[in-house]
């Protein structure tokens, strides 16, 4: 057991990498994006693909089924799904300002706001944080002037 907890931690933090690079993916020099491509290409050695063909309702239908083998091919493949230009995925990876964590914004577009939080939660706990300190400052205020 303690060999796969070593393993998951190589695996976790080479992800959390990825998602930083990805993060400031604009920003990176053009080596530094072709060696993040090569490294999510090597992983994904790991995922087998199958096509199915059928025929029915008068149409032939093609679909690719994609056999992820493996912890370093799922991460490996979501990433490469992330860097996929034509999925417009990209510039919607944020990271939250409460937790840090990385999240896809899938309610940016146009005349949308961009996400900065996970989630309200986060974003409410933001505010609050806010609120208080402003509370603390008008408080801190009155007692000087008080005095």
């Amino acid at each position: 057991m303690k060999a796969d907890n070593g393993r998951l931690k190589v695996n976790q933090s080479e992800l959390i990498g990825w998602l930083d690079q990805i993060h400031r993916f604009n920003r990176l020099k053009a080596k530094e994006k072709r060696h993040l491509e090569s490294e999510v290409a090597a992983r994904l050695g790991n995922v087998e693909t199958r096509g199915i063909v059928s025929f029915h309702e008068g149409r032939l239908h093609r679909q690719l089924e994609y056999h992820l083998l493996g912890v370093e091919a799922c991460y490996g493949y979501a990433t490469g799904l992330l860097l996929d230009e034509s999925n417009g995925l990209l510039n919607r990876v944020r990271k939250c300002r409460e937790c840090e964590k990385y999240f896809v914004d899938f309610s940016s577009g146009r005349g949308k706001k961009r996400m900065l939080y996970c989630s309200p939660e986060h974003a409410n706990a933001y505010r609050q944080r806010r609120y208080r300190a402003e509370k603390r400052k008008e408080r801190s205020k009155h007692n000087v002037a008080a005095k």
